[in-house]
C-alpha cells in the first residue's frame, strides 16, 4: 500500500498536480497493476494472433492472456523465475506458449543478471555502485533473431517490463517493430538510467519508428508529461508509468 501511494504521490508531483497530493493520500486505494495490463491485452487481442511477454516473471499475465492468441512467446532471464514460469504453464495446461530462459538485447552475447534481494520481478542487467546484488550469467539474444527462428513475421502484441533494458531490447527488435505492433510498456526513468539509457532516448527511438504514446485508457500522452517524466524520474525510485504504444 505504501509503495503504491508513494508512486502515485511522486507521479502527481511530476505532473505538477500538487493540489491533489493530500486528496491522493486520503482516497488512494490499491490498484491491481497486472489487472490493468491484462485488460488492455484483452481489449486489443482480436486484432492480433501473437502475444509476446518480455519479462514474463512467473507468467501471471501470459497465463490469463494466452487464450486470446494462437501463439505466445515468453522471455524470462532468471533461471528461478523461469522454472516457476514453466511449472505454472504446466499446472494450467497451457500449450500454446514458447518460453525462453534468456535476456533480450541489442545483440547476442552473455551478460550478468543482477538479482534483486527484495523482489524477483526487479532483476536487471545493471546495478548502481552502492548495490551489492548477487548475479548469474545469462544468455542475451535479440528479439528479431528469436522471432525469425520461430517463423513469426506478423504484427503482435508486446508486453514489456524489463527493468530499464527496454531500449536495447527494441534496438534488437527493429524488424519486429516495423510491423504494426501494439506495445504495453513499463516506463521507469531511473531503471533506464541505471541501464545506461537516457529515458528520452527510449521515447525518441519508438517515435522514430512511427509509434505514439498513450495511457492505458487510450488517451494520448502529452509531450510535456513525457518530458517531465524523463527529467524528474531519473533520480526518483517511484516515478514510473505504464504506456500503451502504437502506430496511428
Amino acid at each position: 500500500m505504501y509503495y503504491r501511494f508513494a508512486q502515485a504521490k511522486q507521479i502527481l508531483q511530476v505532473q505538477g498536480l500538487k493540489f491533489y497530493l493530500n486528496k491522493a493520500k486520503k482516497f488512494y486505494v490499491w490498484s491491481d497493476h497486472n489487472a490493468d495490463i491484462k485488460n488492455v491485452i484483452k481489449q486489443y487481442s482480436s486484432d492480433y494472433n501473437i502475444f509476446v511477454d518480455i519479462g514474463a516473471n512467473f507468467g501471471k499475465i501470459t497465463i490469463d492472456s494466452a487464450k486470446y492468441f494462437s501463439k505466445c512467446i515468453c522471455f524470462e532471464p532468471s533461471i528461478e523465475n523461469y522454472n516457476k514460469l514453466i511449472s505454472n504453464l504446466q499446472n494450467y495446461e497451457i500449450s500454446n506458449v514458447s518460453a525462453f530462459n534468456c535476456a533480450l538485447g541489442k545483440k547476442r552475447g552473455i551478460g550478468k543478471l543482477f538479482l534483486s534481494p527484495n523482489l524477483p520481478g526487479q532483476n536487471r542487467l545493471h546495478m548502481t555502485h552502492n548495490e551489492n546484488w548477487n548475479w548469474q550469467d545469462v544468455e542475451i539474444r535479440t528479439l528479431d533473431d528469436v522471432m525469425e527462428e520461430l517463423g513469426i513475421y506478423e504484427k503482435c502484441v508486446i508486453k514489456i517490463d524489463a527493468e530499464g533494458s527496454e531500449l536495447s531490447i527494441f534496438e534488437g527488435g527493429q524488424k519486429t517493430l516495423q510491423k504494426d505492433c501494439l506495445i504495453i510498456s513499463e516506463f521507469n526513468p531511473m531503471c533506464l538510467s541505471i541501464n545506461n539509457s537516457e529515458p528520452s532516448d527510449y521515447v525518441d527511438f519508438l517515435k522514430s519508428l512511427g509509434y505514439s504514446f498513450f495511457d492505458l485508457n487510450g488517451k494520448p500522452t502529452s509531450k510535456k508529461y513525457l518530458n517531465r517524466l524523463c527529467l524528474k524520474g531519473k533520480d526518483k525510485k517511484f516515478v514510473c508509468d505504464d504506456f500503451l504504444i502504437k502506430k496511428i
